[in-house]
């Protein structure tokens, strides 16, 4: 879509307005990450929402996973890994919109919860998530494994990714990146810099923070925690959505070209002046950029 709707103008400028303190701002992002210690210490409930689709635990791993199901009886699923900055839970759109893909395309979903930091690192989730899929391919081929991410939800999906393919797997049959975390370093400050002078919902400091807590032990350019610098010749199927005023665009072009380098086949879709996840949101864009991803997901091979 070329020109850029209303009410996505109207949006942006309410975020402007509003300055999210979580990912805006030294001394707010701080504050909020000290509170963070002590509000992941609970058990997560379910948000008050009338689902069309029916939602059970899936007890396969430590981590908490929910699985939705349609009414029709499914040989495929997707594992779906949310996006917060690898420091919030999973919100209330992100259900929504789950709930809406698994009644539209009839395919099963599970949506495992992470640990997020500051109170965990990558490694707490990795071998949970890593048997996840493992447990899956009892249940389904890979071939009919999909998994589909947003943000930081992206880095974890190409990490588990790749992993599966050097332990000798397939790896999932396709990777729907919503305007994906792929690279956790971070380094240019420039090119960063200039991008959050545009970007309403991120912050360069906020995730330099979150992202080295994430890595813990580990390089942030370990390609487990920024899978921009991994072997990407064996990802099979890859869909990237995002839009240009995003603080993460600039690697996520870097990615696609990587992508097409080393010959994988891949879709990508740029929205010019749209926002960070913007497919999240209630907007004309959004709903042109989710048709093309359920199309995405139910025609390819």
């Amino acid at each position: 879509m070329k020109n850029t709707s209303l009410i996505s103008r109207v949006l942006e400028k309410i975020l402007w307005l509003t300055k999210i303190a979580s990912l805006k701002g030294v001394d707010n992002f701080d504050e909020h990450y000290e509170k963070l210690k002590n509000k992941h210490d609970h058990q997560y409930e379910l948000p008050k929402l009338k689902f069309k689709s029916k939602i059970l635990s899936f007890n396969a791993t430590e981590l908490p996973v929910y699985h939705m199901k349609s009414k029709k009886r499914s040989q495929r699923c997707i594992v779906y890994l949310h996006g917060g900055g690898f420091l919030h839970e999973i919100k209330l759109v992100h259900w929504i919109m789950l709930d809406k893909l698994c009644q539209d395309t009839g395919i099963d979903i599970y949506v495992p919860l992470y640990h997020l930091v500051p109170n965990y690192s990558f490694i707490h989730s990795n071998d949970n998530l890593m048997k996840l899929y493992d447990v899956l391919k009892t249940f389904y081929s890979e071939d009919n494994i999909s998994f589909m991410s947003d943000s930081a939800g992206g880095s974890l999906a190409l990490s588990i990714s790749l992993q599966q393919v050097m332990e000798g797997n397939k790896g999932p049959r396709q990777n729907i990146l919503i305007s994906p975390w792929v690279n956790v370093a971070m380094e240019d400050d420039l090119v960063y810099e200039s991008y959050e002078a545009i970007d309403p919902l991120l912050g360069l400091y906020a995730l330099r923070k979150a992202g080295k807590a994430w890595a813990g032990d580990f390089d942030v350019k370990d390609y487990r925690i920024s899978p921009i610098y991994g072997d990407l010749s064996k990802l099979r199927n890859v869909m990237i959505i995002t839009g240009t005023k995003d603080m993460l665009y600039p690697d996520i072009v870097e990615f696609n070209n990587r992508l097409k380098k080393v010959d994988v086949k891949s879709r990508y879709l740029e929205y010019q002046d749209m926002l960070h996840a913007f497919i999240l949101f209630a907007l004309p864009e959004s709903i042109d950029a989710y048709n093309k991803m359920k199309k995405f997901l139910l025609e390819d091979s």
